[in-house]
């Protein structure tokens, strides 16, 4: 995905003891992001499990992230979609 993909955010925080994480949307509404199904997180396609605007900020859940410590671990790093998925 990396080759044909654009940074829609990076991880500001996050929410809650279940793993969901708080990205900071770099262009736009974060509600336009909420029908993402896979996204890029280190080089590596995660598969997206819920996605949720929350004021000026989309709230992750991935699979494999089932803690707040696994959550916050991820602050700081970008994340990235893939063209295709990228609202018009």
């Amino acid at each position: 995905m990396a080759e044909e993909s654009l940074v829609l955010g990076r991880v500001s925080g996050f929410r809650g003891a279940c793993g969901e994480f708080t990205v900071r949307v770099v262009s736009g509404d974060a509600q336009r992001w909420v029908h993402l199904s896979r996204i890029e997180l280190g080089g590596e396609v995660r598969t997206v499990v819920s996605a949720r605007a929350y004021r000026d900020r989309l709230v992750l859940k991935l699979a494999g992230i089932d803690d707040a410590t696994g959550a916050a671990a991820l602050r700081g790093k970008d994340i990235r979609a893939a063209a295709e998925d990228v609202p018009r």
